[in-house]
């Protein structure tokens, strides 16, 4: 038992050692996809910080994160939408995401690093609003499960672009004989300390 603390502490140190902290704002699309109607796609942004973690294989990292999205869409009149259609609406949406994201990368030039990305991504909506009506409390879940690719380049190991897309996997509507899946696109910059 004590070998196996002992190893355990010592694996967590050596994570700790080759760790970094970065923190990131950028673009996100949201596209809702109904099973009974047109997709629909609200725009906006995301903030938020992640934690590199090497493995001390080179190249290889784990990077859990925590971010806030932020997203809206007009509803103009004659446009109709999934759940409600009055016009000249809005609709917005806040999510708390927590991606554990698996990488690789490798250094292109002395100051240029190339990383790929993939790893799940939870959702938790912490508000969703059509027009006056609050989504969440009868027409979809608030927690969702997505899976999420991407790739992105550091810059002088202190600038960080990435793009990437989650794949929603649960079906969130609430509605009988509905099905909505979420899917996200998302491009941002962040700053690696």
């Amino acid at each position: 038992m004590k070998k196996s603390v002992l190893c355990l502490t010592f694996l967590l140190c050596s994570l700790v050692s080759y760790a970094q902290l970065s923190v990131g704002a950028g673009f996100a699309n949201n596209m809702h996809r109904f099973s009974s109607s047109d997709n629909t796609f609200l725009n906006g942004f995301y903030i938020g910080g992640s934690y590199d973690l090497e493995f001390g294989i080179e190249g290889f990292m784990m990077t859990p994160g925590v971010y806030l999205s932020i997203v809206a869409k007009n509803i103009d009149e004659g446009e109709s939408d999934y759940i409600l259609s009055s016009p000249d609406s809005k609709w917005t949406e806040q999510y708390v995401n927590i991606p554990v994201r698996f990488s690789y990368g490798d250094d292109i030039s002395q100051d240029i690093k190339l990383f790929g990305y993939a790893g799940p991504v939870a959702s938790v909506g912490i508000h969703s609003k059509y027009s006056s009506t609050e989504m969440y409390d009868d027409y979809y879940k608030r927690f969702d499960l997505k899976f999420g690719i991407g790739v992105g380049i550091d810059i002088r190991y202190t600038v960080r672009v990435t793009a990437g897309y989650d794949f929603g996997l649960l079906d969130r509507s609430k509605t009988s004989g509905e099905t909505l899946r979420t899917n996200v696109f998302h491009i941002g910059a962040g700053y690696i300390f």
